[in-house]
């Protein structure tokens, strides 16, 4: 309508010009520029170009914290709000000079469109670090016909970390239970055993059986400290090995358990229950009688190494010794210590595995943990240990 009211009168002039007026010579020009101000008028009000809601809606998509774009049915940026301007690093001038592609690599835009589909995610890197969006797309529609597309970008950064905490809690609280139900029966069930025979030889058994439920004492004391780890802001230590494992290796008089070596580790309570688990194996599941625990360093890693002299692992065992549910020996139990093991030396940023070692009939263990060097080694002088926990990828599953 306004281009009708703009082209005619424009053209009746030209023709005038060239070929006179075919009505008695009359120029009708300003007379057609009136009927274009009439057209022009109603075009405006009948459309509300003067309206207040053009310009509110402008103003609500400006501000709105969700980033905004507006494609034409070509993928042509044709409009986008400030949010997303700075989230694509563009500015206005970007409207109508790009496309939805030029953008990044975002999300195919006909998988956005499609509602069967799942909620689509977009990572980007900032100046404060990595940030989440999920993102949602909408046709515009006019009399039935698309005559373009709105594409949502919203922020779910915090949501996202607030649901990983969540699950990660709920792993670690799941953790906490197998280890009370694991260790603590464990314990009971040996303090059960020794006292049933204690009228055979009374104070070798009573010794035994007064060292078992201590053992369960103690472990009940170090779960207390676990959960509040876990439930904590992730709190570490700097520990010292050698007085960390003898300390555990005191529980087991059963065993004669030698310990060489030194390093220092940053980690907590919860390493202790490595230790209970690898010394209990080796007595009930193993038969052992000596234990020896090899402390080395490198320039960034400490290792241990745990060697008994028991019966060993069945070949048939070995790759699943990690699993849950996998256990050997006589005395098996619910298969739980060795899989919640690895998955605490993981969450403390090493590792754990079994070797295999011809000359050695039982079993030996390989424990990784990240070194921390103490003041003096430390070649910036820096009160920081370098252990850098924070970089740390995720440990694997628990399963």
């Amino acid at each position: 309508m306004v281009f009708a009211g703009i082209v005619v009168p424009f053209s009746f002039n030209i023709i005038y010009i060239s070929l006179g007026s075919p009505i008695n010579g009359i120029d009708y020009t300003p007379a057609f520029f009136f009927i274009t101000m009439v057209v022009l008028a109603y075009a405006v009000f009948s459309s509300r170009f003067l309206d207040i809601m053009p310009l509110a809606l402008r103003r609500v998509f400006g501000v709105l914290s969700d980033a905004l774009i507006i494609l034409d049915t070509k993928g042509n940026v044709v409009d986008m709000n400030q949010a997303a301007e700075h989230l694509f690093s563009t500015d206005e001038s970007t409207s109508g000079n790009s496309t939805y592609e030029d953008l990044g690599e975002l999300p195919p835009l006909s998988s956005m469109l499609d509602n069967d589909t799942e909620t689509c995610y977009y990572e980007v890197m900032t100046d404060e670090g990595a940030r989440a969006y999920s993102c949602a797309a909408q046709g515009v529609e006019d009399k039935g016909f698309v005559e373009g597309y709105i594409v949502s970008f919203r922020d779910v950064t915090l949501e996202m970390r607030e649901k990983k905490a969540l699950e990660r809690l709920n792993v670690h609280l799941m953790v906490y239970n197998k280890m009370v139900r694991h260790d603590i029966a464990n314990s009971i069930m040996a303090a059960q055993g020794y006292v049933s025979l204690i009228e055979t030889n009374e104070n070798e058994l009573q010794q035994r059986g007064m060292s078992a439920l201590q053992r369960g004492i103690d472990l009940i004391k170090m779960f207390n400290k676990i959960e509040s780890f876990i439930t904590s802001e992730y709190k570490y230590e700097t520990i010292d090995l050698n007085p960390f494992i003898a300390s555990v290796a005191s529980t087991f008089p059963e065993l004669s358990i030698s310990i060489r070596g030194a390093c220092t580790v940053e980690a907590n309570d919860a390493l202790g229950f490595v230790f209970n688990n690898l010394f209990h194996n080796a007595l009930v599941h193993g038969k052992s009688t000596k234990v020896e625990v090899a402390i080395e360093r490198s320039d960034e890693e400490c290792h241990i190494g745990v060697i008994d002299d028991g019966t060993g692992i069945p070949p048939e065992k070995e790759k699943k010794i990690f699993h849950e549910g996998s256990s050997y020996g006589m005395n098996k139990s619910s298969g739980v210590g060795l899989n919640i093991s690895r998955w605490i030396v993981r969450e403390l940023g090493g590792d754990i595995q079994l070797k295999k070692d011809v000359d050695a009939p039982g079993a030996h263990f390989q424990i990784t943990l990240p070194l921390v060097q103490s003041q003096e080694e430390r070649v910036d002088g820096s009160e920081e240990p370098r252990n850098d926990r924070e970089n740390r990828p995720t440990p694997a599953s628990l399963l």
